[in-house]
């Protein structure tokens, strides 16, 4: 009866924000993942952005391509980094790669300051 009564005055409009409110709670719920799962990476972009005195964008440059050379998604390589910045702790292949991305962006600097 009830449904019948909300077909009868727009129950279809009632229905329809039903959907739009469970698709927006939905929303909601994927984008509060994604700033969760997002925070490692900018942090580790700031541990890189620390340690090489670069800009934002080559930090992140650096962390896809040491993600890309070691075979560690962005995701978890993220994570082992910033967790270098807090115990000094790093897997020795992470760690070498970070060691020649810090060199490629230095021998870049210096290139850039000696003229032609």
């Amino acid at each position: 009866m009830f449904d019948a009564h909300l077909t009868e005055r727009g129950g279809e409009d009632c229905r329809t924000g039903e959907a739009q409110v469970r698709e927006l709670e939905e929303e909601i719920k994927q984008l509060r993942s994604a700033l969760a799962s997002n925070a490692p990476v900018d942090q580790a972009v700031g541990v890189i952005l620390a340690v090489a005195r670069t800009t934002v964008a080559d930090a992140w440059d650096d962390l896809r391509e040491m993600s890309m050379r070691t075979g560690v998604k962005v995701g978890s390589l993220a994570e082992q980094l910033v967790e270098w910045g807090h115990t000094g702790l790093l897997s020795d292949d992470i760690r070498t790669e970070l060691e020649r991305r810090l060199s490629v962006r230095h021998n870049e600097r210096r290139a850039r300051r000696q003229p032609p």
